[in-house]
């Protein structure tokens, strides 16, 4: 069976899979540098500011309180509100 279909050229998948993925250059440590700081740049920019502030109301005392939290405790006051 394998002479009928291959009869001309035996073709061999594995090895022609491998020798593309050797021919490939690897990445340089700039280039893998610039790819991480383009991927923060797009996710920081992809965030829009609200014209009108971010729409939650504060009253002093939250503020204040607000300031002091840790940054883990700010994330959930500010998804509570």
């Amino acid at each position: 069976m394998k002479g009928v279909i291959f009869k001309y050229l035996e073709v061999n998948i594995w090895k022609n899979m491998r020798d593309e993925y050797k021919s490939q250059s690897a990445m340089k440590p700039e280039e893998v540098k610039m790819k991480k700081l383009n991927f923060i740049l797009s996710t920081l920019k992809s965030y829009r500011p609200s014209p009108n502030g971010n729409g939650i109301k504060w009253s002093k005392e939250e503020k204040e309180a607000f300031i002091k939290l840790s940054y883990k405790e700010q994330r959930k006051m500010i998804v509570r509100k």
